[in-house]
């Protein structure tokens, strides 16, 4: 998920033509001596993108993962670290299941933007969406969602100085909708992906998928975001909020529902993103705003 300016992540990632980062990914799979198989994936919102990804084969003949940034021309990776989450993400509990981080960072420019790369482990398993909100859902058994459920435990409990989700971005988003009387102090703070939707997470196992922005965040926040993207689809978002009822009923959790909604509805009245959940999302913020405000 990719935002602006003053979002809830600070993304450093320029938008340019698709065409220019398929170019510019010939050459550092070149460089890195990687063959490139199929097509380059992109994000999920329009014909720009800020990043990219695709399947490559290394000198061994094994699978990897190839993925790509564009980045403001003033930025260099000695005032910023486009992969430092993947890097920190490798501490993180071995039970915890992700892409394993290879390494092979590198960085060039071209005219004014920065490209860089990274590369990670292949995951053989589809992912649950295209999109961060979820469509077909076979998959949704009662063992995927323990297994989530288990591997979102083991990350909120990990020690971290990193943060996903600051308080000031959280009071001003619910205050800049819903007014300044709204208490939006969190108690709890927890790890967190930070950036869980169905487009992060694998059918299977599951594993989750781009560990960019992980670190402290509001607790019920993370699941938050995914119950959010489940909207679209009652019997699913049913299911999401009966699995981790009690990550989704604490005062904290609604003030992080309120929080998302806020998000969510403001991409859409800025960029039209998610215009099929905005009913959804306004039905909800008013919902927990009632919680919130007993």
């Amino acid at each position: 998920m990719s935002y602006p300016d003053n979002s809830l992540h600070f993304s450093q990632t320029v938008h340019v033509s698709r065409a220019i980062l398929e170019k510019e990914m010939v050459e550092a799979a070149h460089r890195l001596k990687l063959k490139l198989i199929g097509n380059m994936a992109f994000g999920w919102n329009n014909d720009i993108a800020g990043s990219g990804g695709q399947l490559c084969k290394n000198e061994d003949g094994k699978e990897v993962w190839l993925k790509l940034k564009a980045l403001a021309h003033s930025q260099t990776p000695a005032d910023y670290a486009p992969w430092q989450g993947w890097k920190d993400a490798q501490s993180l509990d071995s039970r915890i299941p992700k892409p394993a981080y290879l390494g092979s960072i590198e960085h060039w420019r071209k005219e004014q933007v920065t490209f860089s790369t990274l590369l990670i482990s292949y995951i053989k398993e589809p992912i649950c969406s295209t999109n961060p909100w979820i469509a077909e859902h076979h998959f949704l058994t009662d063992e995927w969602l323990s297994s989530l459920k288990k591997t979102l435990g083991f990350l909120s409990v990990y020690p971290t100085k990193k943060v996903s989700v600051k308080q000031d971005l959280i009071t001003r988003r619910i205050h800049e909708r819903f007014g300044t009387d709204i208490n939006s102090t969190i108690d709890h703070w927890e790890t967190v992906h930070g950036d869980l939707h169905w487009a992060n997470l694998t059918q299977k196992t599951p594993y989750i998928l781009d560990w960019d922005k992980w670190g402290t965040a509001p607790q019920g926040l993370e699941i938050g975001f995914l119950y959010c993207f489940s909207l679209n689809n009652p019997s699913v978002s049913q299911k999401i909020k009966e699995a981790f009822a009690e990550d989704l009923s604490t005062q904290d959790a609604y003030k992080s529902l309120l929080f998302i909604c806020c998000e969510l509805l403001r991409m859409n009245e800025l960029h039209n993103d998610h215009p099929h959940l905005v009913p959804a999302l306004q039905n909800l913020s008013h919902e927990v705003l009632l919680k919130v405000r007993t």
